[in-house]
């Protein structure tokens, strides 16, 4: 069950942190992506991928190819301080960069979503995890394209990772909403799997963050007639 949420985050596209970052200027290929996501919006979901996201990616494959070290893309200064841990940990240069990069494969992966590519969509998400692997919301969005496989043990590990690196690497801003998607992610899940007590208790975890959240009360009411049934039949 797919939303606006992704797109509306793109176009609110952050910075990146401080850190080794690479003094090349990203506004031409942020402006790109704004025109794609929105084309994506009104239903140009393959022009918005052949005309927008493409020609960013190829110049972020490029970049890429062209260093030596590793290139992480990060939305704060959490993430960054990870990412150059990271990469001292393995003792590689590195630098850090705007989320630009995989913004723009997480634009294709959505766009090959609604084109009905699965596989293209999980392979555009995993490259931009490549990128950002802490990133909530490719997490999160690829939970749900294994959701719509019926992949449920698949769903319910990237939901449960994104949930993980919600609370903890998330941007202030966003932290709650990007929070509260992997939770309900996880909730559907496990009521797929019939852990109705568990799913319960993670969409009353949703209300926590937002008394007002429709679709966990709906889920709620969902549970409560499930263990009804399951009460008569016993």
């Amino acid at each position: 069950m797919k939303s606006m949420f992704a797109l509306l985050c793109v176009l609110g596209l952050a910075g990146c942190a401080t850190g080794k970052q690479n003094p090349a200027s990203t506004i031409n290929d942020d402006e790109l992506l704004r025109k794609g996501t929105a084309l994506v919006a009104n239903g140009s979901a393959q022009r918005a991928i052949n005309e927008y996201f493409n020609p960013i990616i190829e110049r972020c494959n490029t970049q890429k190819a062209n260093y030596k070290g590793k290139i992480y893309a990060a939305r704060n200064q959490v993430e960054t301080i990870f990412y150059l841990g990271l990469a001292g940990a393995e003792n590689v240069d590195a630098q850090v960069i705007s989320a630009t990069c995989p913004e723009a494969l997480f634009m294709k992966a959505y766009s090959s979503f609604d084109l009905g590519q699965l596989e293209n969509a999980i392979r555009f998400l995993n490259e931009a995890l490549e990128w950002s692997p802490l990133n909530a919301n490719y997490l999160a969005e690829l939970g749900n394209i294994y959701q719509t496989q019926r992949d449920w043990n698949t769903a319910l590990e990237k939901y449960s990772l994104a949930e993980d690196y919600a609370l903890t690497y998330s941007p202030e801003s966003i932290r709650t909403r990007e929070l509260a998607r992997a939770k309900r992610g996880v909730g559907f899940v496990l009521i797929e799997l019939g852990r109705l007590d568990e799913a319960e208790k993670k969409f009353k975890e949703c209300l926590e963050l937002d008394k007002n959240d429709k679709n966990a009360l709906n889920e709620l009411e969902y549970i409560k007639q499930l263990k009804s049934k399951d009460k008569k039949a016993s």
